[in-house]
């Protein structure tokens, strides 16, 4: 079992209307102001260290990776071995030496899928540590994650964006996705009803086991102090971590996000509710599917599973609360489950060029 440490600096950016005004467009002129407003910020981190095991990285990478790798850090320890010419290296066949020496000039790369889901799970980590559980996993969009926690009584959730390289500084990283970060958090905004927080977690993997690790918090309570919900605080437990978890059945994590949606209906956050929605809709499907022959699932089961649960659970009227917010995506939902039924329907064959 390798030990991965992690060696790293923090940094706090607070959202102001001076951001906020240049986080607006793509514009290069407005890029160039941003990031030189924040450019400061770099002169003032604070430093952190964390270990864990390879086999921790492969369990925060089911949770938080956005594709499924069995083992990252073997993939990457594979990599550093091949580049690294150590030809002897147990785990390397000798096929892909012979690859590596005989193949095509193009650089060996590391594998991406591989790296991406290291960095996602080095970032929840990360935030773990700083005492945040995992909410939910959005598919193909920012953030990587949402997490919440509760401190000093305040109901609070993170947005988690990771980036990875095994080349590049994480400081670069940084600077250069720093301006199309805040972007995308501003564009989520004003859909927010609670108080959130955003981190740009980039990670540099090194041969040996060395992760250097630099992040960018982005404290949004500029957005909050305005919203009418301020100081309110949703009655939810320590139990509804686990909607984002792979350790439950379907039925089990259908039960905690109806929860999660319920118990913060009454912040009026539409940008959560939507998401909470979103990964009820995911859930219920593959809970249809594990229960039933899928010939027998109509679109329409699903959402019938999902307010049934919420009758059972007894926040049927908040669930609805949380669902009349977002009303405009719910076509969106069943569009997926579409997709979903004729992909479980139909066996896929892909081009992997």
């Amino acid at each position: 079992m390798a030990t991965l440490t992690i060696r790293g600096v923090s940094y706090t950016l607070t959202m102001n209307s001076v951001l906020d005004k240049l986080a607006r467009s793509s514009d290069p002129y407005l890029k160039k102001r941003l990031e030189e407003y924040v450019r400061p910020c770099w002169s003032s981190g604070s430093s952190f260290s964390h270990s864990l095991s390879d086999a921790d990285l492969s369990r925060f990478a089911e949770v938080y990776g956005e594709q499924y790798v069995k083992d990252p850090w073997n993939d990457l320890d594979q990599y550093f071995a091949i580049i690294g010419k150590k030809l002897p290296h147990r785990k390397i066949r000798t096929q892909l030496k012979i690859l590596y020496l005989f193949g095509p000039g193009n650089s060996y790369k590391p594998n991406l899928g591989s790296l991406s889901v290291a960095g996602e799970a080095v970032a929840g980590f990360c935030l773990q540590e700083l005492d945040y559980a995992p909410l939910v996993r959005p598919l193909g969009i920012m953030p990587d994650a949402v997490l919440w926690k509760r401190q000093a009584g305040e109901f609070r959730l993170a947005l988690s964006e990771a980036k990875a390289s095994t080349v590049q500084e994480p400081r670069r990283m940084i600077e250069k996705n720093v301006y199309q970060f805040i972007l995308d958090v501003k564009t989520r905004a004003a859909a927010f009803g609670n108080r959130y927080d955003a981190f740009l977690v980039c990670s540099r993997f090194r041969d040996g086991g060395g992760i250097d690790c630099e992040c960018l918090h982005l404290d949004l309570g500029y957005y909050h102090a305005a919203k009418q919900s301020a100081g309110h605080c949703p009655e939810i437990t320590d139990s509804i971590w686990s909607g984002m978890g792979g350790d439950y059945d379907a039925r089990v994590r259908l039960a905690t996000i109806i929860q999660a949606q319920a118990y913060t209906a009454e912040t009026k956050d539409e940008y959560l509710a939507g998401l909470l929605s979103e990964e009820a809709t995911r859930t219920a499907t593959v809970a249809l599917l594990e229960e039933k022959d899928e010939r027998e699932i109509k679109v329409a089961d699903v959402e019938t599973l999902i307010r049934a649960t919420a009758s059972q659970l007894d926040v049927a009227e908040q669930w609805i609360r949380g669902q009349n917010l977002i009303v405009h995506t719910k076509q969106r939902e069943e569009e997926l489950v579409k997709r979903a039924l004729q992909r479980y329907r139909e066996t896929e064959f892909h081009d992997e060029e």
